[in-house]
């Protein structure tokens, strides 16, 4: 699998991929994206990509006719305004979700979003790659949802120290 991302194309390649993904995203979200959502995915433009906390990603799969779209990714606003990852239904279950989100989470460095507590598919993705829950509202559909946040620190220092072979985990004074 080879997630792609679309900051080097040139613009007709771009709205040749985003139309693609489009496509794929009402074929296969299985209307569990929510209509805003969708709305600012489809009203992406080539330029909206140069912004700093927008993300639109791909993964694509080796197939006998060459690359195959697997999953569709975009993130705007860090996630507040829109955050969407479809994957085919053939590739559930393999992991191409929480790769689209690390990879998303690698890139802007700070991620935000909703998930309903019945999609746990989508909720498990989120905790895989590391997101946290933070609060429990009703989203937009009227189902109770899950605000998930994830950050990546670029100054992260370990605060644990590496044990030596043979040394007690447990240190307790006696």
């Amino acid at each position: 699998m080879q997630i792609s991302s679309f900051d080097t194309l040139s613009k007709p390649e771009w709205q040749k991929q985003h139309d693609q993904s489009i496509l794929f995203v009402k074929k296969y979200s299985g209307k569990r994206i929510t209509t805003e959502g969708f709305r600012h995915f489809v009203e992406l433009t080539y330029t909206d990509l140069l912004r700093s906390d927008v993300s639109f990603l791909i993964a694509t799969v080796r197939g006998d006719r060459g690359p195959a779209l697997a999953g569709v990714s975009f993130i705007s606003g860090h996630g507040e305004d829109a955050c969407l990852i479809v994957v085919h239904p053939f590739y559930r279950g393999r992991h191409v979700g929480t790769s689209l989100m690390s990879s998303q989470l690698t890139k802007l460095g700070e991620i935000s979003c909703n998930v309903a507590l019945d999609n746990i598919q989508s909720l498990q993705m989120c905790f895989n790659a590391g997101l946290t829950a933070g609060s429990l509202h009703i989203g937009p559909t009227g189902k109770p949802c899950l605000k998930l946040h994830g950050e990546i620190r670029n100054n992260y220092t370990p605060t644990t120290s590496i044990l030596e072979e043979g040394e007690s985990i447990c240190h307790v004074p006696s």
